[in-house]
C-alpha cells in the first residue's frame, strides 16, 4: 500500500519530487490530478500536491478524495505569490503549505512525520474509553435501549445522532458511549455547544466557523445540547444545515458527525418535526428511571460497588427499607439526582448496609404519611374563592400601579424551569385523609348560595373587564400628547390589542355556558377532553418554550359533569395557567382514579401543578390572584360548573411558586 501520494500535472515535476522523498517506488502514487486509478486507490499516509495555474484541477481533486482522505496529512507546493490563495482556498483540508520546490530534507521530515504517527489508541484514551464504558455499565447496563446497536455500527459512523430522554437520565453518557466506541480510528476535536445559550443558526455557524479556522486537530464533530430549546425557526434553520451542509459562509459543514440531545417525544416535544426527520436513521431515546422502577435496586448496588472500588474497604449495599424510601421518591432528576444521593448517604454514613435513615436527600422532604403531596409543603383546603371589594382606579396608588404595570418591561427575566419529567406518587391522588370542611349553608345576610356565586360570577367578570379598560383609557389619554412617538404608537396598537382580545375571550367563554338553560350531567371522558384542550394549544405550548407534562390515565371510569360546562370551565383553568408561566415554564395535568375519597364514594379527580418562578416575587403570601380578595373568572367559573355537577374545587397556595388546583368529580353508578 503506497504511503506517499504525489499529485502533479507535470510528470517531470512527479518524477522530481519522488526522488527527493527517498521513499520506494512501491511507497508512492504519483499521478495527475484527474487519474481514475486514485478513485480506487487505499488512503496514503500522506499527500504532495502541486498547485498550478488556476487550481480548478487540484480543487477537484481535493474535493472528489476529500472522504477517502479525511486522516491524510496534507503538503501543498504552490508559488510564493499565490500562497495566502492556496491557503484560503484549501483551509479546511488544514494542509502545510511550501512555499517553491521544496528541498530533501524538508520534504523527507514532512513525509517522517505523517507515517510514523501510529494509529494505536494512546493510554489516555484507553483510560478514558475503560472509563465511559464502566459509567455506561453503572447507569445503563442491562436496560434495553432501542436504536442503540444500530447506533454503534461503524458504517453508520458519519450519520447524525440524536438522543433523547429527561435531563439525568444519561442522555450525555450515551452520546460519549457511541462515539467513543462506533469508530475510535477517527481522530479530531469535539465542538460541544447548548442549545439553551444559542440564539440563531448563524451563531452556531460562526462557532463552527472559529472552531474550524483555530489551530490544533481539525474539527470532526458538533455536538449541541438540548437542541429542543432552540426557537422553532432557528431549529428548521440547523435542520437545512445539516441536510445541504451548508452555512451560507466559507466553510463546508458537510463532512462533520452532528451529535445532540433533546426532551422525550411526546406532549412537551418541542422539537420540530423538520429536525427530528434530519436525525431519523440515528434516534434514540432513553428510558426514563420512573418508567423501570425495578432497576433502582440494581442501580443503587451498582453505585455502592463503584463507591466501594474508588475508596476502599468492605463492600457496602442498601437495604430494603431504604430502597423503598428511594422507591417512593419522585426523581425529578432521574438518574443524575439519585446517584448524588445514593453517594452522598455512603459519603455521610460507615454502615455496611444503609437504612432509609441514613439517606441523605439534596434538601429536606416532608414525610409522605403527614404531607399531602410528595415535594409540596403545606396541606391542602378547600375553601370557596372569596369575593372582594372592586378596585378604585381613581385612587392613587390604584392608578400609580396600573401605569407602572404598563410601562412594565414585559420580559419577566426568570431562571428556566426545570426541564423534567415529574410523576406524582399515589399520596398526590390522595390529598384528603380526613374529609374537608364544607362551606357554611347559610349566610349571615340570609342569602342564598345559588345568590351567592353569581353574585362573585358578576364581580369576576367586572375585575376580568375592569382592568383592560383601565389600561386601555390610559393609553387613550396618553396618544394625543405621544402621537408623534413611533415606538408608542406600536406599544399602543399591540397592548389595546392584546386587552381587547382578552375582552372578547372572557365575553366568548360566559356565552357559551349561558347558552345552556340549566347543567346537564352525563358520562365524560375527561381523560380524552384534557388531551384534545391540550393539543388544540400545541402552537402556543410551543412559543412560549413551555413545558407540559401529562399523566393521564386512559383506563379512568368516565366522569359525571356537564361536558360542555367542563370542557369551557378546564380550557379557561389550562389558558389561566399557561398566561401564568414565564418562558420556559412547566405544566403538570393528571387524572386519577380514586376508587375511595374521603366521602368514601369513588371519584375521578384532575390535577393541575403550574410552576411560575416569578411568583414569590410578586407577593410573599403566593399568588396575588388566590389572595382572599381574588376574583379570577377562570376560578370561579370552574367551581361554578363543578359544583354544579356534584363535585369539589381545591386550591392550593401554600407555595409561593407553585399553584395546585384539584377538580374531584362524581363517576356514574
Amino acid at each position: 500500500m503506497p504511503k506517499l501520494w504525489i499529485i502533479h500535472r507535470s510528470p517531470q515535476q512527479r518524477a522530481a519530487l519522488a526522488r527527493l522523498s527517498g521513499l520506494a517506488q512501491t511507497n508512492i502514487l504519483a499521478a495527475e490530478p484527474n487519474d481514475a486509478r486514485l478513485v480506487h486507490a487505499a488512503a496514503p499516509e500522506a499527500v504532495v500536491l502541486g498547485l498550478v495555474g488556476d487550481f480548478e484541477l487540484e480543487l477537484d481533486f481535493a474535493h472528489r478524495q476529500r472522504a477517502q482522505l479525511s486522516q491524510t496529512r496534507w503538503l501543498l507546493i504552490a508559488k510564493a505569490a499565490d500562497a495566502d490563495e492556496a491557503q484560503r482556498l484549501f483551509h479546511s483540508l488544514r494542509p502545510d503549505i511550501q512555499k517553491g520546490a521544496p528541498s530533501a530534507r524538508t520534504l523527507r521530515a514532512f513525509i517522517s512525520a505523517a507515517t510514523s504517527q501510529r494509529h494505536a489508541a494512546s493510554l489516555t484514551e484507553r483510560q478514558r474509553r475503560q472509563r465511559v464504558g464502566e459509567r455506561f455499565s453503572l447507569w445503563l447496563g442491562g436496560l434495553e435501549v432501542p436504536g442503540l446497536l444500530r447506533a454503534l455500527d461503524p458504517s453508520l459512523a458519519n450519520l447524525p445522532l440524536l438522543v433523547r430522554g429527561v435531563p439525568g437520565s444519561g442522555r450525555s453518557l450515551l452520546c460519549h458511549y457511541v462515539e467513543t466506541f462506533r469508530d475510535h480510528q477517527v481522530r479530531g476535536r469535539v465542538l460541544r455547544l447548548s442549545g439553551r445559550e444559542l440564539g440563531s443558526s448563524d451563531e452556531i455557524a460562526l462557532r463552527i466557523s472559529e472552531a474550524e479556522r483555530s489551530m490544533g486537530e481539525p474539527l470532526r464533530r458538533v455536538w449541541i445540547d438540548e437542541i429542543d430549546a432552540l426557537p422553532a425557526a432557528e431549529q428548521r434553520a440547523v435542520a437545512e444545515l445539516i441536510a445541504h451542509g451548508s452555512a451560507g459562509i466559507e466553510l463546508d459543514v458537510s463532512g462533520f458527525r452532528w451529535i445532540t440531545t433533546a426532551g422525550p417525544s411526546g406532549l412537551e416535544d418541542r422539537l420540530e418535526s423538520s429536525l427530528e426527520h434530519a436525525f431519523a436513521p440515528l434516534e434514540i431515546e432513553i428510558p426514563s428511571l420512573l418508567d423501570h422502577p425495578e432497576t433502582l435496586g440494581v442501580f443503587a448496588s451498582n453505585v455502592a460497588r463503584e463507591w466501594t472500588k474508588s475508596v476502599g474497604g468492605v463492600t457496602r449495599d442498601f437495604s430494603d427499607s431504604a430502597l423503598l424510601t428511594l422507591e417512593a421518591h419522585p426523581w425529578t432528576g432521574d438518574r443524575s439526582e439519585l446517584e448524588a444521593v445514593l453517594r452522598t448517604s455512603l459519603a455521610a454514613s460507615s454502615r455496611e448496609v444503609l437504612e432509609d435513615v441514613d439517606l441523605h436527600f439534596p434538601t429536606d422532604t416532608l414525610d409522605t404519611e403527614t404531607s399531602d403531596a410528595t415535594g409540596m409543603p403545606g396541606s391542602f383546603e378547600e375553601t370557596p374563592i372569596p369575593a372582594r371589594h372592586e378596585p378604585d382606579p381613581n385612587e392613587p396608588d390604584a392608578f400609580d400601579a396600573i401605569e407602572e404595570a404598563i410601562f412594565a418591561n414585559d420580559e419577566i427575566a426568570a431562571e428556566p424551569a426545570p426541564d423534567d419529567s415529574t410523576l406524582l406518587s399515589e399520596a398526590s391522588f390522595n390529598l384528603a385523609k380526613e374529609p374537608t370542611k364544607e362551606p357554611e349553608s347559610e349566610t349571615t345576610s340570609g342569602e342564598s348560595d345559588e345568590g351567592q356565586g353569581w353574585r362573585r360570577l358578576a364581580r369576576s367578570l367586572s375585575h376580568e373587564i375592569r382592568n383592560p379598560l383601565v389600561s386601555i383609557r390610559t393609553f387613550a389619554e396618553l396618544l394625543p400628547k405621544h402621537f408623534e412617538d413611533e415606538t408608542f404608537r406600536e406599544r399602543f396598537a399591540e397592548l389595546v390589542g392584546r386587552d381587547v382580545s382578552h375582552i372578547s375571550d372572557v365575553v366568548s367563554r360566559l356565552t357559551a355556558v349561558a347558552e345552556r338553560e340549566k347543567f346537564e350531567p352525563e358520562p365524560v371522558d375527561v381523560s380524552a377532553l384534557i388531551e384534545e384542550l391540550l393539543e388544540q394549544r400545541r402552537e402556543r405550548i410551543a412559543k412560549g418554550r413551555l413545558l407540559v407534562l401529562r399523566e393521564l390515565e386512559r383506563d379512568a371510569p368516565l366522569a359525571w359533569a356537564d361536558a360542555q360546562g367542563l370542557q369551557v370551565s378546564l380550557a379557561g383553568l389550562l389558558d389561566h395557567a399557561l398566561e401564568a408561566l414565564p418562558e420556559r415554564g412547566d405544566l403538570f395535568v393528571a387524572t386519577r382514579h380514586l376508587p375511595r375519597a374521603a366521602d368514601g364514594r369513588p371519584k375521578l379527580r384532575i390535577l393541575l401543578r403550574h410552576h411560575n418562578p416569578t411568583a414569590g416575587a410578586a407577593s410573599s403570601g403566593g399568588f396575588p390572584e388566590l389572595a382572599p380578595q381574588s376574583n379570577i373568572l377562570a376560578y370561579v367559573l370552574a367551581e361554578t360548573v363543578v359544583t354544579a355537577s356534584g363535585g369539589t374545587l381545591t386550591i392550593d397556595a401554600s407555595d409561593a411558586q407553585e399553584t395546585l388546583i384539584l377538580v374531584d368529580l362524581q363517576t356514574p353508578t
